[in-house]
């Protein structure tokens, strides 16, 4: 069996877009997201703008701040790198932080941005893009950060990529995921409640792995952490299977009672998945485990009786006065 592959070829920029201010900065605001995949902070609602005065540039939303975008052909040069600082020093402006999109970093610019992001004074990403075409295809953009702010780590970039992903791929399939009003971010996982802030739904992803999990939060000696509530619920977890099943969900839900040592329980759907290049099929996955995950538990959860939050812990007593311990 012969596999065939192509060949990667670059592209001037100025051949798919001729002018800089008039194309290439017209085709970013509306494919804003693009550029996000790579950075993962959550760019949206892009907008051209002309603030302070100077050459146009391009202001995004980052929910609510707003981030600074000026872009040049060619490599890096002092008067765009002026202008970005412009843009963010306004104090009407709002800019929370700068991304400078250039063909190519220049090492003395690339060691400018390093010592003002460390120095906190600002928060600049800068970006090389260039343009690539694969064989007779069509000619795509590929966006390359030469410097991120210092508190921005690679593995944190990816895990905003993946999540900026995720989110979008609930979006775009119209999807009703528990998850899809958070915003990107660095870490790990991300949660949104289930009840209160005591049982939550989580989305994990580490080690070639993503996980939707409906869980307890952490107790810390006290009570309020629904300990009791796993009992209900795996009472019940033969018909659960069969209605995750029936919603749509490939693989089986795994139950795992940790309450005697660390007192947490979940239960759990897996997936593989890649940080580096998340195959969309995966995505999508994940997203309609997570709401077959609501649609099954979400009305259980609700008809937990409150008491269920005290279950396995005892009563003590100090001065007369009922405490509640956790039970050994």
């Amino acid at each position: 069996m012969t596999t065939k592959i192509g060949t990667v070829s670059p592209v001037e920029l100025r051949k798919v877009w001729p002018k800089e201010d008039a194309d290439f900065a017209a085709w970013l605001t509306t494919n804003i997201a693009k550029l996000d995949r790579v950075l993962g902070i959550g760019l949206k609602d892009a907008r051209s703008e002309q603030p302070a005065d100077a050459e146009p540039g391009i202001v995004s939303e980052i929910y609510d701040d707003s981030v600074a975008i000026e872009s040049q052909y060619g490599p890096s040069d002092h008067k765009h790198f002026g202008q970005l600082l412009t843009y963010i020093c306004q104090p009407d402006q709002k800019i929370s932080q700068g991304i400078w999109l250039v063909e190519k970093a220049r090492d003395e610019h690339v060691k400018a941005v390093e010592r003002l992001n460390e120095a906190e004074t600002v928060r600049i990403w800068m970006v090389e893009v260039r343009a690539i075409r694969i064989g007779d295809s069509l000619p795509a953009p590929v966006f390359e950060v030469a410097v991120a702010p210092p508190d921005i780590k690679p593995l944190q970039i990816k895990r905003r990529a993946f999540w900026t992903a995720l989110f979008a791929q609930a979006s775009e399939d119209g999807i009703d995921s528990p998850f899809k009003g958070l915003s990107p971010n660095g870490a790990a996982d991300r949660t949104t409640p289930a009840r209160g802030q005591r049982l939550l739904y989580r989305v994990a992803v580490k080690h070639g792995e993503a996980r939707i999990i409906v869980t307890n939060t952490k107790p810390r000696n006290k009570p309020g952490t629904w300990l009791g509530a796993y009992d209900e619920l795996k009472a019940d977890s033969d018909d659960i299977a069969r209605e995750f099943a029936a919603a749509g969900p490939q693989r089986e839900l795994h139950w795992w009672d940790d309450r005697s040592d660390s007192g947490r329980w979940r239960v759990t759907y897996l997936v593989d998945v890649s940080l580096d290049e998340p195959d969309k099929e995966r995505l999508r996955e994940l997203n309609q485990a997570a709401t077959a995950i609501k649609a099954v538990f979400g009305p259980r959860i609700d008809r937990l009786a409150d008491n269920l939050e005290d279950a396995l812990l005892e009563p003590s007593r100090n001065n007369g006065e009922e405490t509640q311990g956790l039970a050994k």
